[in-house]
């Protein structure tokens, strides 16, 4: 049985999720914290903007995790794949010394989604509902 998780997102990303233009999730961080080590291929993802409501779904078609991560790798990261994550100049600038990194190949977006009960993030990003 897959997982379901909750991203949330910038709402700027929203637009970009429902057409299908970003195709790659990513989470970056200082520590190994969530998703890291805990969203396997075949998980479901369910997209909520900061501030907003759940806006769709989509499964985890593909994921890779980065250790040791160095700025000259985020950059090869940056480089080869924000094609399909879109994230501004400020995003890899403010990732730039994260030491861990989570891509997700997004599957096709639906934005069909089923009531959830989505409890509190108290600031954080990422949230699994399910294991």
């Amino acid at each position: 049985m897959s997982a379901r998780h909750v991203a949330i997102v910038a709402p700027r990303f929203a637009g970009a999720l429902q057409a299908g233009r970003k195709r790659i999730e990513t989470r970056f961080s200082m520590t190994r914290r969530a998703p890291f080590g805990r969203v396997h291929r075949g998980d479901i993802i369910y997209f909520k903007p900061v501030g907003g409501p759940v806006i769709g779904r989509a499964p985890a078609a593909r994921v890779v995790t980065y250790e040791q991560l160095t700025p000259a790798r985020i950059d090869s990261i940056r480089q080869r794949h924000n094609h399909a994550i879109l994230a501004p100049d400020a995003y890899w600038r403010s990732h730039r010394l994260s030491r861990y990194g989570v891509l997700i190949w997004l599957g096709r977006f639906s934005p069909r989604v089923p009531p959830l009960a989505i409890p509190r993030q108290f600031g954080s990003g990422w949230i699994i509902l399910s294991r």
